[in-house]
């Protein structure tokens, strides 16, 4: 005889059962998940299905009235398996309880935009919607990540609109911050006598770790032409759990796995297919950057000039076309993300005190024109994380091509 089971409709998407020997969060979080495939299956359609209703008295969750309490859509009802009250409080967070994702905290972000349209041209798709980009986006990241066992985290979980309301259901479990993690005693830096930790300041081993995986993830979506459309240490966080793995022969064993959230503005290479932000239909000719030029390593010999030339852009004058072809999906260098994420990382103290005394800073210091660097430095130690307080330091400045590559070429020398 079989176990009797609570059945859920949710129309748009069909339904499913919780057995009543299956704790009802992993049977939901596995159903999240075979949604997020079911994204990726209608990336051809003219729209992505979300789970939609117009008539929710509960308004996402919000309401406090007491009266109104059964009165909720399908999205409302689902999320609220995972609740104690019947509203959520002003830091819209939900800490799972039961299951193989108790202690997880979910998260909702909210917006008022229900645009679920997706405009296909060649080999391009792309979404009016910058949080319908964001979930598209999550989607094929997550898919890419597993589909090469490469162990990073993407925090989104669900999504469903609510009236004229589109809420994001994330999973900050995973993405603790730098400012956090320093807290932790084992990740911090010890005192010269040993006999104490030094709060916000990382040790150079954590450090080595944050740099060496920031390198290699950017690395990794590179294949897929990934472009984050905001990079900055805002969209780095941190999971707390070992990474143990290998990639480009690079071995990775560390007490933190490092994560780069999405943004609104991301852009990806699908299946053929670039997946981006309709941002603006502007189109340029040319190379959104004020001046090219050209140095040589420290390798140099007379005669070998082909292979030890470097080639640098500096953005300069030209950031706003930049930032217009960045946005609406464009994939200008390959550089850029890392460069970003690596100079928005030098602007927290709790880093670069380490960083500047390690060897790790000639690989720093090899992205920029020797000439630029202590200017650069000056200006970036000064600035704020944000991306667009680091990309107005860094666009006045020459930067590597080849500055990924380069990483990576001198991490696996190490």
């Amino acid at each position: 005889m079989s176990l009797p089971s609570v059945k859920h409709q949710t129309p748009n998407i069909g339904s499913f059962e919780i057995p009543s020997d299956r704790d009802k969060s992993d049977v939901i979080f596995e159903q999240w998940g075979s949604i997020k495939e079911g994204i990726l299956e209608e990336l051809k359609n003219d729209n992505i299905n979300i789970l939609s209703s117009v008539n929710c008295m509960n308004k996402s969750l919000l309401s406090k009235n007491r009266m109104l309490q059964s009165e909720n859509c399908h999205g409302c009802k689902l999320v609220k398996q995972f609740m104690e009250e019947f509203y959520v409080d002003d830091t819209k967070e939900i800490k799972i309880q039961t299951g193989e994702n108790r202690n997880s905290v979910i998260k909702i972000f909210s917006y008022n935009n229900i645009d679920t349209s997706l405009y296909h041209n060649n080999r391009t798709t792309k979404s009016s919607n910058p949080f319908l980009n964001y979930v598209v986006v999550s989607c094929i990241m997550e898919k890419l990540l597993k589909s090469k066992n490469y162990p990073s985290f993407i925090p989104y979980l669900w999504s469903y609109a609510c009236n004229e309301t589109f809420n994001i259901l994330i999973n900050i479990k995973h993405m603790k911050t730098l400012k956090e993690i320093t807290m932790n005693p084992s990740l911090a830096k010890s005192s010269p006598l040993a006999r104490s930790t030094v709060h916000n300041v990382l040790n150079e081993k954590i450090m080595r770790d944050i740099f060496i995986q920031l390198v290699l993830l950017c690395y990794f979506f590179s294949r897929y032409r990934y472009s984050h459309g905001e990079p900055s240490i805002n969209y780095i966080n941190f999971s707390p759990h070992k990474a143990n793995f290998t990639f480009q022969g690079i071995k990775v064993n560390s007490q933190i796995t490092l994560n780069i959230s999405p943004s609104t503005k991301s852009s990806i290479d699908y299946k053929d297919t670039r997946y981006c932000l309709n941002k603006s239909n502007k189109t340029y000719l040319d190379l959104p950057v004020e001046s090219k030029d050209i140095g040589l390593d420290n390798l140099y010999y007379c005669g070998e000039y082909e292979n030890h030339r470097i080639e640098y852009y500096k953005i300069g004058n030209q950031s706003v076309k930049f930032k217009e072809l960045m946005f609406n999906g464009h994939y200008i260098f390959e550089s850029f993300d890392c460069v970003m994420f690596l100079s928005s990382l030098m602007t927290d103290t709790s880093f670069y005190d380490t960083f500047k005394d390690s060897k790790f800073l000639s690989i720093w210091k090899n992205l920029w024109k020797r000439e630029e660097y202590d200017s650069l430095m000056k200006n970036l130690t000064t600035s704020k994380s944000s991306f667009t307080n680091v990309f107005n330091v860094v666009k006045n400045y020459h930067i590597r091509q080849d500055a990924l590559k380069y990483c990576v070429g001198c991490i696996m020398s190490l």
